[in-house]
């Protein structure tokens, strides 16, 4: 079974205003987060040399409604799952 990629090119408006409203994302906040995230991220001993693609980051900060320092620790706890539990994310054919 083979997975392609999922690509969306548009994002309706209701969801930038949800974004706007609820997460007080803008655009400048938005690269702002990420910028500050990313500083933290490099300066974890543990994760700094996994490279987060953007969207995944903004993912963190909206789950945490744009809190940097709890989406840092949030992907602190992730990647402590998933290095304890290694064998769960093993890919098996």
């Amino acid at each position: 079974m083979e997975i392609l990629p999922f690509h969306m090119d548009h994002v309706p408006e209701f969801f930038i205003r949800k974004c706007e409203l609820e997460l007080k994302e803008s655009p400048e906040n938005k690269v702002k987060s990420i910028e500050e995230l990313r500083t933290m991220l490099k300066s974890d001993k543990k994760i700094n040399r996994v490279n987060f693609h953007e969207d995944l980051l903004v993912q963190y900060l909206r789950r945490s409604k744009y809190d940097v320092k709890k989406s840092f620790k949030q992907i602190q706890n992730c990647i402590a799952v998933r290095k304890k539990q290694a064998t769960l994310f093993k890919k098996h054919s």
